[in-house]
């Protein structure tokens, strides 16, 4: 459970080990509980000067505005995955634009393919760290200034 939460991501499963490591008198399943809650995630990911959503906030906020954007756009708690048609409606951007910034994203390792539709189109999707750093931090914002622009 504890490496499910982590995504299998090193710097996630090296904070869950070393808070594991400083409580030797809490058991692992009360972190395991913690971490299953995506409300308590991050922040259970945080010891010492390793903090995991400060890491993937950072990631975030070093790409290009336009990827800052969409990602703000995309990053619904929900989650679950999209095609670049699906991204573009959402942000206002057309599907070249969506599926261009989408893959610049794939690139920087903040997004996967999740496979291919029945379209034979790409399918994307966060991976659950980045996702909850993108809702909880500066990219989530994002979205929240572009639906108040709108409405």
């Amino acid at each position: 459970m504890i490496v499910r939460s982590c995504a299998g991501v090193p710097l996630a499963l090296r904070a869950a080990a070393i808070r594991l490591a400083a409580r030797p008198h809490r058991p692992a399943a009360r972190l395991a509980r913690r971490l299953a809650d995506p409300a308590l995630r991050l922040g259970e990911l945080r010891i010492g000067d390793l903090d995991v959503g400060r890491v993937l906030g950072s990631a975030l906020r070093a790409r290009p505005q336009a990827e800052r954007d969409l990602a703000g756009v995309l990053a619904s708690p929900a989650g679950g995955t999209f095609t670049a048609a699906e991204a573009g409606v959402e942000a206002g951007l057309s599907e070249d634009m969506a599926e261009e910034l989408l893959e610049r994203l794939v690139e920087g390792a903040l997004l996967e393919m999740a496979g291919i539709d029945a379209e034979g189109r790409p399918r994307y999707r966060f991976h659950e760290l980045v996702r909850l750093a993108a809702v909880t931090g500066s990219a989530g914002k994002t979205a929240d200034r572009r639906l108040t622009a709108a409405g």
